[in-house]
């Protein structure tokens, strides 16, 4: 199994769009759960923003029911910063709520552009990334990875090195 004791998954069925999709994500997840245990592995959802609709019959927003269908044991969180940012939620609040499911974190920053939300290197956006870094320390998060979906024209590796640069001088 390559040596991974993580195995990230998301995007759940159809952006979670009916109950018969949130159904299969769980049947999804469940399937895999024994699996992976079995082979020193956890499985761990990466979120994006739709994971924070909240469904009409709960009112619970998609992470908070996955959080309750599953223990720590079976599923871990994979909080991406940007898209808890852009779903109008706290990164630090998120990791702090699920602080005994995080082994891995997507840090990606955001920052606005006129009217649109841009993804941007860490620390060159609006997220508190000090907060972040206190909030991962009461957590057991192995992995902090970079990422940036979108470099708007810029070259990809610059974009790395001005988030690494960026993280090294706050010191992480």
């Amino acid at each position: 199994m390559f040596g991974c004791s993580f195995i990230g998954h998301g995007c759940g069925f159809n952006g979670f769009s009916s109950p018969e999709d949130f159904q299969k994500e769980i049947n999804l997840i469940r399937a895999c759960c024994e699996t992976f245990r079995k082979n020193g592995c956890k499985i761990m959802y990466h979120n994006h923003g739709f994971e924070f609709k909240k469904d009409k019959v709960s009112k619970k927003d998609f992470i908070t029911r996955l959080a309750e269908t599953f223990t720590a044991d079976e599923l871990s969180f994979i909080p991406d910063t940007y898209w808890i940012q852009f779903s109008g939620n706290n990164p630090i609040s998120l990791i702090k709520k699920f602080s005994e499911r995080i082994q891995c974190v997507h840090l990606k920053d955001m920052y606005c552009e006129g009217w649109e939300n841009r993804m941007a290197p860490v620390y060159e956006g609006n997220i508190d990334f000090d907060a972040v870094y206190e909030a991962l320390s009461d957590t057991n998060c192995e992995y902090a990875l970079v990422e940036q979906d979108n470099c708007y024209g810029e070259n990809p590796f610059d974009c790395l090195k001005k988030s690494f640069e960026n993280l090294k001088s706050h010191g992480w």
